[in-house]
C-alpha cells in the first residue's frame, strides 16, 4: 500500500505540474494574442489618423494653391492694366506736341481763311 500511496502522490504531483504549465502556457500565449491584437488595432488607427491627416493637408495645400493661383491672376490683371495705362499714357506724352501744332495749324488755317473773306 505504501507503494501505492507513493505512485498517486507522484502521479498526482505529475498531473498538477502538467496541469499548471498547461495553463501557465495557456495564460501566456492567450496574453501575447491579446497584445498582438492590441498592436494591430494600434497599428490601423494610427495608419488611419495618418491617412486622415495627409489627406487633411492635401487638401489645405490644394486651397493654399488655388488661392495664389487666384491672387497670381489678379496681379497679372494689374500689370496688363498698369502697362495699357503706361502705354496710354507715352502714347498722350509724345503726341502732345503734335496735337498742338495740329491745333495751331488749324488756327492758322481758320484765320487765314477769315482774312481772305
Amino acid at each position: 500500500m505504501v507503494e501505492n500511496n507513493v505512485e498517486t502522490t507522484v502521479r498526482q504531483a505529475v498531473e498538477t505540474w502538467t496541469e499548471t504549465t498547461r495553463e501557465a502556457y495557456q495564460t501566456l500565449t492567450g496574453g501575447a494574442i491579446a497584445a498582438s491584437e492590441r498592436n494591430a488595432q494600434f497599428a490601423q488607427a494610427m495608419l488611419e489618423k495618418s491617412i486622415a491627416q495627409l489627406e487633411t493637408q492635401a487638401e489645405a495645400s490644394r486651397a493654399v494653391l488655388q488661392t495664389l493661383a487666384q491672387q497670381s491672376e489678379r496681379q497679372w490683371q494689374a500689370v496688363q492694366a498698369i502697362a495699357q495705362e503706361s502705354a496710354n499714357a507715352y502714347r498722350e506724352f509724345f503726341a502732345a506736341p503734335a496735337s498742338y501744332y495740329q491745333k495751331w495749324l488749324d488756327a492758322a488755317q481758320r484765320a487765314a481763311q477769315a482774312a481772305a473773306r
